[in-house]
């Protein structure tokens, strides 16, 4: 039996797949910053990265200028 293992992920994943396909185009064309978590960007200013829409992922939302960015998506 030759299985693919493409195909056995894609199989896999297609669940989470199809639950994402709404922000699919969603802002098309247009730019975002993508923020995570971690020691060292506990001391950056993150009030500069307010002009675009951002995504945040893990416990960013402790960081002292989560308020003040355009976070549309949080993961």
């Amino acid at each position: 039996m030759n299985i693919n293992l493409d195909t056995v992920l894609y199989k896999l994943s297609k669940p989470i797949l199809k639950r994402n396909e709404k922000f699919m185009n969603k802002h098309k064309n247009e730019s975002c910053y993508i923020l995570g978590n971690g020691a060292s960007i506990k001391y950056f200013d993150l009030k500069k990265f307010s002009d675009k829409i951002s995504i945040g992922i893990g416990p960013f939302d402790y960081h002292v200028d989560f308020d003040s960015l355009n976070i549309k998506y949080f993961f």
